[in-house]
């Protein structure tokens, strides 16, 4: 089942050479179903991604984040 999230996605940090298209390369690693599109605005200056992926990548998405499932906020597509 595919599910969709949106979310800021923010680079940086602990490693100052940490670039968005690094972020982006680890999302798509850590879940090789997602898929994002950026969408207008912004959350505490970071872009805003809409996220959709395979519901079974949502766990991995939600571990590479230090996350609970739930706070992404996923639903079906």
């Amino acid at each position: 089942m595919k599910m969709k999230f949106a979310g800021p996605v923010a680079w940086g940090g602990s490693d100052d050479e940490e670039t968005l298209l690094d972020v982006l390369t680890d999302i798509s690693e850590a879940a090789p179903s997602v898929r994002y599109t950026r969408v207008p605005g912004s959350a505490g200056g970071w872009p805003i991604f809409q996220f959709e992926c395979d519901h079974s990548d949502l766990e991995k998405l939600a571990e590479m984040w230090s996350i609970e499932i739930e706070d992404l906020g996923a639903v079906p597509v």
